[in-house]
Protein backbone atom coordinates (compact mmCIF):
# COMPACT_ATOMS: atom_id res chain seq x y z
CA UNK A 1 0.00 0.00 0.00
CA UNK A 2 1.08 3.20 -0.82
CA UNK A 3 0.42 5.81 2.15
CA UNK A 4 1.32 8.69 -0.14
CA UNK A 5 -2.13 8.14 -2.21
CA UNK A 6 -4.31 8.05 0.79
CA UNK A 7 -5.81 10.91 2.05
CA UNK A 8 -6.52 9.56 5.42
CA UNK A 9 -3.34 9.03 6.32
CA UNK A 10 -0.42 11.33 7.56
CA UNK A 11 3.92 10.43 7.68
CA UNK A 12 4.27 11.95 10.90
CA UNK A 13 7.99 11.00 11.04
CA UNK A 14 9.63 14.10 8.84
CA UNK A 15 7.47 17.27 8.83
CA UNK A 16 8.78 19.96 11.23
CA UNK A 17 7.18 18.78 14.95
CA UNK A 18 5.80 22.04 16.60
CA UNK A 19 3.73 22.36 12.79
CA UNK A 20 2.19 18.46 13.08
CA UNK A 21 1.18 18.94 16.45
CA UNK A 22 -0.68 22.21 15.94
CA UNK A 23 -2.23 21.19 12.47
CA UNK A 24 -3.26 17.79 14.17
CA UNK A 25 -4.30 19.36 17.52
CA UNK A 26 -7.44 21.62 16.04
CA UNK A 27 -8.99 19.57 14.13
CA UNK A 28 -8.42 17.04 17.21
CA UNK A 29 -9.88 20.08 19.48
CA UNK A 30 -12.96 20.48 17.67
CA UNK A 31 -13.70 16.93 17.72
CA UNK A 32 -12.93 16.60 21.49
CA UNK A 33 -15.53 20.17 21.79
CA UNK A 34 -17.84 18.94 20.37
CA UNK A 35 -17.85 15.55 22.26
CA UNK A 36 -18.25 17.42 25.30
CA UNK A 37 -20.46 19.55 23.87
CA UNK A 38 -22.88 16.27 24.06
CA UNK A 39 -22.51 16.67 28.10
CA UNK A 40 -23.14 20.03 28.07
CA UNK A 41 -26.30 19.57 25.84
CA UNK A 42 -27.68 17.12 28.33
CA UNK A 43 -26.74 18.98 30.83
CA UNK A 44 -28.90 22.17 29.66
CA UNK A 45 -31.17 20.29 28.39
CA UNK A 46 -32.11 18.22 32.12
CA UNK A 47 -31.88 21.83 33.93
CA UNK A 48 -34.28 23.64 32.19
CA UNK A 49 -36.62 21.66 31.28
CA UNK A 50 -36.65 18.53 34.48
CA UNK A 51 -35.19 20.56 36.48
CA UNK A 52 -32.63 20.56 39.77
CA UNK A 53 -33.36 16.85 40.69
CA UNK A 54 -33.12 15.24 37.34
CA UNK A 55 -29.73 17.49 37.04
CA UNK A 56 -28.52 15.32 40.27
CA UNK A 57 -29.98 11.92 39.27
CA UNK A 58 -27.89 12.47 35.95
CA UNK A 59 -24.61 13.82 37.55
CA UNK A 60 -24.70 11.68 40.19
CA UNK A 61 -23.85 8.44 38.26
CA UNK A 62 -21.62 10.63 35.58
CA UNK A 63 -18.56 9.70 37.17
CA UNK A 64 -19.60 6.02 36.55
CA UNK A 65 -20.14 6.79 32.96
CA UNK A 66 -16.99 8.17 33.05
CA UNK A 67 -15.36 5.27 34.39
CA UNK A 68 -16.51 3.02 31.68
CA UNK A 69 -15.51 5.45 28.66
CA UNK A 70 -12.50 6.03 30.40
CA UNK A 71 -11.64 2.36 30.84
CA UNK A 72 -12.98 1.34 27.05
CA UNK A 73 -11.71 4.47 25.31
CA UNK A 74 -8.26 4.28 27.08
CA UNK A 75 -8.06 0.29 25.82
CA UNK A 76 -8.91 1.43 22.23
CA UNK A 77 -6.34 4.81 22.41
CA UNK A 78 -3.93 1.50 23.46
CA UNK A 79 -4.82 -0.41 20.37
CA UNK A 80 -4.45 2.62 18.23
CA UNK A 81 -0.48 3.12 19.71
CA UNK A 82 0.29 -0.14 18.87
CA UNK A 83 -1.21 0.69 15.10
CA UNK A 84 0.55 3.75 14.82
CA UNK A 85 4.14 1.73 15.73
CA UNK A 86 3.21 -0.43 12.62
CA UNK A 87 2.81 2.72 10.43
CA UNK A 88 5.99 4.35 11.28
CA UNK A 89 8.07 1.27 10.39
CA UNK A 90 6.17 1.13 7.03
CA UNK A 91 4.43 -2.41 7.81
CA UNK A 92 1.03 -2.09 5.86
CA UNK A 93 0.24 -5.62 5.99
CA UNK A 94 0.72 -5.34 10.08
CA UNK A 95 -1.54 -2.10 10.49
CA UNK A 96 -3.98 -4.55 8.53
CA UNK A 97 -3.81 -6.85 10.92
CA UNK A 98 -3.84 -4.37 13.83
CA UNK A 99 -7.25 -2.88 12.68
CA UNK A 100 -8.71 -5.96 12.49
CA UNK A 101 -7.39 -7.30 16.38
CA UNK A 102 -8.37 -4.06 17.80
CA UNK A 103 -12.25 -4.13 16.23
CA UNK A 104 -12.28 -7.73 17.69
CA UNK A 105 -11.09 -7.17 21.01
CA UNK A 106 -12.60 -3.71 21.38
CA UNK A 107 -16.42 -5.53 20.71
CA UNK A 108 -15.30 -8.95 22.80
CA UNK A 109 -14.72 -6.25 26.23
CA UNK A 110 -17.29 -3.66 25.44
CA UNK A 111 -19.90 -6.72 25.51
CA UNK A 112 -18.25 -8.56 28.59
CA UNK A 113 -17.95 -4.71 30.61
CA UNK A 114 -21.09 -4.03 29.29
CA UNK A 115 -23.48 -7.30 30.77
CA UNK A 116 -20.98 -7.08 34.33
CA UNK A 117 -21.97 -3.18 34.65
CA UNK A 118 -25.92 -4.02 33.84
CA UNK A 119 -25.85 -6.56 36.62
CA UNK A 120 -24.49 -4.84 39.29
CA UNK A 121 -25.60 -0.84 38.92
CA UNK A 122 -28.18 -0.81 40.95
CA UNK A 123 -26.23 -2.03 44.12
CA UNK A 124 -23.14 0.15 42.93
CA UNK A 125 -25.66 3.33 42.98
CA UNK A 126 -26.61 1.82 46.57
CA UNK A 127 -23.11 1.52 47.49
CA UNK A 128 -22.53 5.23 46.42
CA UNK A 129 -25.14 6.45 48.63
CA UNK A 130 -27.20 7.70 46.03
CA UNK A 131 -30.14 9.87 47.64
CA UNK A 132 -33.38 7.80 47.65
CA UNK A 133 -35.60 10.72 45.60
CA UNK A 134 -32.74 10.46 42.75
CA UNK A 135 -31.92 6.86 42.55
CA UNK A 136 -34.26 5.25 40.15
CA UNK A 137 -34.12 8.05 37.73
CA UNK A 138 -30.39 7.09 37.95
CA UNK A 139 -30.66 3.69 37.35
CA UNK A 140 -32.66 4.17 34.77
CA UNK A 141 -30.10 6.14 32.61
CA UNK A 142 -27.62 4.06 33.39
CA UNK A 143 -29.01 1.20 32.19
CA UNK A 144 -29.35 3.02 28.63
CA UNK A 145 -25.97 3.79 28.86
CA UNK A 146 -24.40 0.70 29.96
CA UNK A 147 -26.53 -0.85 26.95
CA UNK A 148 -25.13 1.44 24.61
CA UNK A 149 -21.37 0.68 25.39
CA UNK A 150 -20.06 -1.06 22.37
CA UNK A 151 -21.83 1.53 20.16
CA UNK A 152 -20.14 3.99 21.93
CA UNK A 153 -16.73 1.97 21.89
CA UNK A 154 -16.78 1.35 18.19
CA UNK A 155 -17.11 4.89 17.66
CA UNK A 156 -13.95 5.94 19.81
CA UNK A 157 -12.10 2.88 18.22
CA UNK A 158 -12.95 4.66 15.01
CA UNK A 159 -11.88 7.95 16.03
CA UNK A 160 -8.16 6.69 17.76
CA UNK A 161 -7.88 4.29 14.60
CA UNK A 162 -8.11 7.14 12.42
CA UNK A 163 -6.10 10.07 14.26
CA UNK A 164 -3.47 7.77 14.79
CA UNK A 165 -2.78 7.26 11.01
CA UNK A 166 -1.99 11.48 11.37
CA UNK A 167 -6.18 12.38 10.25
CA UNK A 168 -7.46 14.44 12.52
CA UNK A 169 -10.00 16.30 10.48
CA UNK A 170 -12.51 13.43 10.12
CA UNK A 171 -13.16 12.16 13.31
CA UNK A 172 -13.66 16.33 14.02
CA UNK A 173 -16.74 15.89 11.02
CA UNK A 174 -18.00 12.88 11.79
CA UNK A 175 -18.25 14.18 15.77
CA UNK A 176 -19.67 17.50 14.67
CA UNK A 177 -22.81 15.36 13.11
CA UNK A 178 -23.39 13.59 15.62
CA UNK A 179 -24.01 16.37 18.29
CA UNK A 180 -26.19 17.92 15.68
CA UNK A 181 -27.91 15.09 15.83
CA UNK A 182 -28.30 14.68 19.42
CA UNK A 183 -29.25 18.28 19.77
CA UNK A 184 -32.14 17.32 17.92
CA UNK A 185 -32.83 13.88 19.17
CA UNK A 186 -32.84 15.40 23.17
CA UNK A 187 -35.66 18.16 23.20
CA UNK A 188 -37.52 15.26 21.16
CA UNK A 189 -36.99 13.00 23.71
CA UNK A 190 -37.98 14.95 26.90
CA UNK A 191 -40.62 17.09 25.35
CA UNK A 192 -42.13 14.65 22.71
CA UNK A 193 -41.64 11.48 23.93
CA UNK A 194 -41.72 11.94 27.39
CA UNK A 195 -38.99 9.99 28.38
CA UNK A 196 -37.02 11.53 31.32
CA UNK A 197 -33.86 11.00 32.34
CA UNK A 198 -33.32 8.12 30.35
CA UNK A 199 -34.12 9.89 26.71
CA UNK A 200 -31.51 11.65 27.36
CA UNK A 201 -28.98 8.75 27.48
CA UNK A 202 -31.08 6.85 24.58
CA UNK A 203 -30.32 10.43 22.49
CA UNK A 204 -26.68 9.90 23.01
CA UNK A 205 -26.02 6.20 21.95
CA UNK A 206 -28.75 6.99 18.97
CA UNK A 207 -26.49 9.79 17.57
CA UNK A 208 -23.27 7.69 18.18
CA UNK A 209 -24.90 4.80 16.14
CA UNK A 210 -25.43 6.82 13.64
CA UNK A 211 -21.87 8.13 13.55
CA UNK A 212 -20.60 4.47 14.08
CA UNK A 213 -22.87 4.28 10.41
CA UNK A 214 -21.14 7.18 8.86
CA UNK A 215 -17.24 6.73 10.35
CA UNK A 216 -17.62 3.24 8.03
CA UNK A 217 -18.70 4.90 5.34
CA UNK A 218 -16.48 7.05 4.95
CA UNK A 219 -13.68 4.79 6.08
CA UNK A 220 -14.74 2.62 3.34
CA UNK A 221 -13.50 5.23 0.59
CA UNK A 222 -10.50 6.91 1.78
CA UNK A 223 -8.68 4.37 3.65
CA UNK A 224 -6.78 1.75 1.36
CA UNK A 225 -5.77 -0.06 4.76
CA UNK A 226 -9.20 -1.00 4.81
CA UNK A 227 -8.35 -3.29 1.12
CA UNK A 228 -8.24 -6.15 3.39
CA UNK A 229 -7.37 -9.89 1.75
CA UNK A 230 -8.70 -13.42 3.45
CA UNK A 231 -4.92 -14.03 4.72
CA UNK A 232 -5.43 -10.68 7.07
CA UNK A 233 -7.73 -12.85 8.90
CA UNK A 234 -6.00 -14.94 11.05
CA UNK A 235 -5.55 -15.87 14.79
CA UNK A 236 -1.84 -14.77 15.70
CA UNK A 237 -1.55 -14.97 19.47
CA UNK A 238 1.56 -12.99 19.18
CA UNK A 239 -0.05 -9.43 18.18
CA UNK A 240 -3.13 -10.57 20.28
CA UNK A 241 -1.31 -10.54 23.26
CA UNK A 242 1.18 -7.33 22.18
CA UNK A 243 -2.27 -4.89 21.74
CA UNK A 244 -3.92 -6.78 25.14
CA UNK A 245 -0.48 -5.74 26.59
CA UNK A 246 -0.76 -2.06 25.48
CA UNK A 247 -4.67 -1.70 25.41
CA UNK A 248 -5.61 -3.04 29.07
CA UNK A 249 -2.93 -1.16 31.46
CA UNK A 250 -3.98 2.31 29.33
CA UNK A 251 -7.70 1.13 29.93
CA UNK A 252 -6.73 0.95 33.22
CA UNK A 253 -4.33 3.92 33.59
CA UNK A 254 -7.41 5.98 32.16
CA UNK A 255 -10.25 4.64 34.18
CA UNK A 256 -8.41 4.91 37.51
CA UNK A 257 -9.30 8.56 37.63
CA UNK A 258 -12.22 7.82 36.85
CA UNK A 259 -12.67 5.51 39.88
CA UNK A 260 -11.34 8.38 41.94
CA UNK A 261 -14.22 10.29 40.93
CA UNK A 262 -16.50 7.67 42.06
CA UNK A 263 -15.44 7.72 45.46
CA UNK A 264 -14.90 11.67 45.34
CA UNK A 265 -19.47 11.46 44.27
CA UNK A 266 -19.32 8.50 47.09
CA UNK A 267 -18.34 10.81 49.63
CA UNK A 268 -20.73 14.24 48.08
CA UNK A 269 -23.71 12.31 47.89
CA UNK A 270 -24.07 12.59 51.30
CA UNK A 271 -24.05 16.63 51.07
CA UNK A 272 -27.01 16.34 49.62
CA UNK A 273 -28.49 17.66 46.02
CA UNK A 274 -27.92 21.38 45.80
CA UNK A 275 -23.84 19.89 46.47
CA UNK A 276 -24.26 17.12 44.01
CA UNK A 277 -26.15 19.45 41.27
CA UNK A 278 -23.45 22.75 42.13
CA UNK A 279 -20.61 20.38 41.26
CA UNK A 280 -22.51 18.34 38.07
CA UNK A 281 -22.88 21.42 36.36
CA UNK A 282 -19.71 22.95 37.05
CA UNK A 283 -17.64 19.98 36.14
CA UNK A 284 -18.69 20.70 33.08
CA UNK A 285 -16.44 23.32 32.63
CA UNK A 286 -13.44 21.10 33.36
CA UNK A 287 -14.67 18.21 30.95
CA UNK A 288 -14.26 20.90 28.42
CA UNK A 289 -10.84 22.36 29.69
CA UNK A 290 -9.95 18.80 30.26
CA UNK A 291 -10.58 17.93 26.46
CA UNK A 292 -9.17 20.57 24.97
CA UNK A 293 -5.84 20.17 26.89
CA UNK A 294 -6.10 16.59 25.94
CA UNK A 295 -6.42 17.68 22.60
CA UNK A 296 -3.15 18.74 22.23
CA UNK A 297 -1.22 16.08 24.43
CA UNK A 298 -2.83 13.13 23.02
CA UNK A 299 -1.22 13.87 19.78
CA UNK A 300 2.33 13.34 21.57
CA UNK A 301 1.35 10.01 21.67
CA UNK A 302 0.42 9.55 18.38
CA UNK A 303 3.36 11.41 17.29
CA UNK A 304 6.01 9.09 19.34
CA UNK A 305 4.39 6.34 18.22
CA UNK A 306 5.34 6.65 14.53
CA UNK A 307 8.53 8.40 15.16
CA UNK A 308 9.33 5.51 17.74
CA UNK A 309 8.58 2.91 15.00
CA UNK A 310 10.61 4.41 12.49
CA UNK A 311 13.58 5.05 15.35
CA UNK A 312 13.71 8.92 15.18
CA UNK A 313 14.45 9.39 18.45
CA UNK A 314 15.66 12.72 18.04
CA UNK A 315 12.59 13.62 16.44
CA UNK A 316 10.46 12.43 20.14
CA UNK A 317 13.18 14.90 22.24
CA UNK A 318 12.06 18.03 20.11
CA UNK A 319 8.48 16.44 19.74
CA UNK A 320 7.71 16.65 23.81
CA UNK A 321 9.18 19.70 24.51
CA UNK A 322 7.16 21.68 22.26
CA UNK A 323 4.09 20.06 22.82
CA UNK A 324 4.59 20.89 26.52
CA UNK A 325 5.08 24.53 25.56
CA UNK A 326 2.13 24.60 23.50
CA UNK A 327 -0.41 22.76 25.62
CA UNK A 328 0.67 24.53 28.97
CA UNK A 329 0.03 28.16 27.24
CA UNK A 330 -3.39 26.43 26.06
CA UNK A 331 -4.30 25.74 29.94
CA UNK A 332 -3.40 29.29 30.90
CA UNK A 333 -5.72 30.91 27.98
CA UNK A 334 -8.69 28.15 29.03
CA UNK A 335 -8.29 29.74 32.85
CA UNK A 336 -8.20 33.16 32.69
CA UNK A 337 -11.32 32.64 30.09
CA UNK A 338 -12.88 30.91 32.97
CA UNK A 339 -12.12 33.30 36.20
CA UNK A 340 -13.48 36.29 33.16
CA UNK A 341 -16.84 34.43 32.17
CA UNK A 342 -17.52 31.17 34.10
CA UNK A 343 -20.09 32.88 36.51
CA UNK A 344 -22.23 34.02 33.51
CA UNK A 345 -22.03 31.35 31.55
CA UNK A 346 -23.25 28.99 34.52
CA UNK A 347 -25.50 31.10 35.06
CA UNK A 348 -27.31 30.78 31.20
CA UNK A 349 -26.74 27.03 31.97
CA UNK A 350 -29.02 26.91 35.02
CA UNK A 351 -31.34 30.17 33.73
CA UNK A 352 -30.88 31.44 37.44
CA UNK A 353 -33.01 28.50 38.77
CA UNK A 354 -31.42 28.35 42.25
CA UNK A 355 -28.85 30.88 43.84
CA UNK A 356 -27.50 28.45 46.08
CA UNK A 357 -25.85 26.03 43.62
CA UNK A 358 -24.96 28.92 41.23
CA UNK A 359 -22.95 30.36 44.39
CA UNK A 360 -21.02 27.10 45.02
CA UNK A 361 -20.48 26.23 41.12
CA UNK A 362 -19.16 29.46 40.97
CA UNK A 363 -16.64 28.87 43.35
CA UNK A 364 -15.94 25.32 41.86
CA UNK A 365 -14.81 26.99 39.08
CA UNK A 366 -12.39 29.37 39.85
CA UNK A 367 -10.32 26.80 42.20
CA UNK A 368 -9.71 24.34 39.73
CA UNK A 369 -9.33 26.44 36.82
CA UNK A 370 -6.14 28.30 38.62
CA UNK A 371 -4.57 24.58 38.57
CA UNK A 372 -5.12 23.46 34.71
CA UNK A 373 -1.69 24.01 33.93
CA UNK A 374 -0.21 20.96 36.02
CA UNK A 375 -3.03 18.94 34.46
CA UNK A 376 -1.52 20.10 31.63
CA UNK A 377 2.10 18.79 32.43
CA UNK A 378 0.90 15.76 33.46
CA UNK A 379 -1.44 14.91 30.60
CA UNK A 380 1.73 15.68 27.77
CA UNK A 381 4.03 13.60 29.75
CA UNK A 382 1.68 10.51 30.66
CA UNK A 383 0.68 10.53 26.37
CA UNK A 384 4.68 10.93 25.58
CA UNK A 385 5.58 7.53 27.64
CA UNK A 386 2.61 5.22 26.13
CA UNK A 387 3.26 6.40 22.69
CA UNK A 388 6.65 4.77 23.15
CA UNK A 389 4.94 2.06 24.66
CA UNK A 390 5.90 2.49 28.40
CA UNK A 391 2.97 1.96 30.62
CA UNK A 392 5.02 1.70 34.10
CA UNK A 393 5.01 5.21 34.85
CA UNK A 394 1.48 6.12 33.74
CA UNK A 395 0.50 2.90 35.73
CA UNK A 396 1.95 4.69 38.93
CA UNK A 397 0.88 8.00 38.50
CA UNK A 398 -2.75 6.89 37.88
CA UNK A 399 -2.46 4.71 41.65
CA UNK A 400 -1.47 7.79 43.15
CA UNK A 401 -4.18 10.05 42.00
CA UNK A 402 -6.76 7.26 42.86
CA UNK A 403 -4.76 7.19 46.66
CA UNK A 404 -4.65 10.53 46.91
CA UNK A 405 -8.63 10.56 45.54
CA UNK A 406 -9.52 7.86 48.14
CA UNK A 407 -7.50 10.01 51.16
CA UNK A 408 -9.77 13.14 49.69
CA UNK A 409 -13.17 11.00 49.47
CA UNK A 410 -12.27 9.70 53.45
CA UNK A 411 -10.87 12.21 55.12
CA UNK A 412 -11.11 15.89 53.46
CA UNK A 413 -14.42 15.87 52.12
CA UNK A 414 -15.42 14.49 55.59
CA UNK A 415 -13.83 17.43 57.59
CA UNK A 416 -14.30 20.46 55.44
CA UNK A 417 -17.72 19.48 52.77
CA UNK A 418 -17.70 21.49 49.50
CA UNK A 419 -14.24 22.73 49.84
CA UNK A 420 -12.33 19.35 49.69
CA UNK A 421 -14.12 18.59 46.89
CA UNK A 422 -13.28 21.69 45.14
CA UNK A 423 -9.36 21.07 45.73
CA UNK A 424 -9.28 17.35 44.94
CA UNK A 425 -8.45 17.59 41.66
CA UNK A 426 -5.14 19.95 42.29
CA UNK A 427 -3.89 17.65 45.03
CA UNK A 428 -4.70 14.51 43.02
CA UNK A 429 -2.43 16.63 39.71
CA UNK A 430 0.44 17.70 41.66
CA UNK A 431 1.30 13.67 43.35
CA UNK A 432 0.61 12.69 39.89
CA UNK A 433 3.07 14.73 38.00
CA UNK A 434 5.84 13.77 40.15
CA UNK A 435 6.66 9.72 38.87
CA UNK A 436 5.83 11.09 36.05
CA UNK A 437 8.39 14.34 35.67
CA UNK A 438 10.98 11.18 36.88
CA UNK A 439 10.16 8.35 33.93
CA UNK A 440 10.17 11.49 31.33
CA UNK A 441 13.53 12.72 32.59
CA UNK A 442 14.90 9.28 32.50
CA UNK A 443 13.59 8.67 29.03
CA UNK A 444 15.01 11.85 27.80
CA UNK A 445 18.59 10.68 29.31
CA UNK A 446 18.64 7.08 27.56
CA UNK A 447 17.08 8.73 24.30
CA UNK A 448 20.25 11.51 24.53
CA UNK A 449 22.92 8.73 25.23
CA UNK A 450 21.60 6.42 22.46
CA UNK A 451 22.27 10.07 20.16
CA UNK A 452 25.52 10.69 21.68
CA UNK A 453 27.05 7.41 20.91
CA UNK A 454 26.11 7.08 17.59
CA UNK A 455 25.61 11.16 16.78
CA UNK A 456 27.45 11.29 13.16
CA UNK A 457 25.56 7.91 11.81
CA UNK A 458 21.87 8.99 13.34
CA UNK A 459 22.47 12.49 12.03
CA UNK A 460 23.46 11.69 8.49
CA UNK A 461 20.38 9.28 8.48
CA UNK A 462 17.78 11.76 10.32
CA UNK A 463 18.65 14.62 7.41
CA UNK A 464 18.62 11.87 4.59
CA UNK A 465 15.07 11.08 5.72
CA UNK A 466 13.93 14.80 6.30
CA UNK A 467 15.00 16.15 2.91
CA UNK A 468 12.52 13.42 1.85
Amino acid sequence: MDSKKNSAVRDLTAEEPSKLILFMALPLLVGNIVEQLYDLTDTMVLGRFLGVEALAAAGSVGCLVSFMKSFLGGITCGFSICTGQKMGAKDFAGVRYSLIVSTALSLILSAVTMIIALLFSYTILEMMHTPIDIIDDAHSFLVVMFGGLSISTMMWLLSNMVRVFGNTKLPAKIWMMTLALNIVFDPIAIIVLHLGVKGIAAATILAQLIGCIIFLYRLKDELAIFNFSREDFRIDRAVILEHLRMGLPMGFQSSLFAVGRVVTQMAMNKLGVIDIAAVTVSQRFDSMAFMVIMSFASVIAVFNAQNYGAKRFDRILEGVKKCVVITCFVSLLISAFNVAFGAEILKLLLNNSNAQVLEQGTFYIMVNSLFYWLFALVAVFRMALQGLGRNKAPMIASSTELVVRLLVALFLIDQVGFIGICFSNALTFFAASIPLIAAVAAERRKIRELLGETDAEESAVAQLELSK
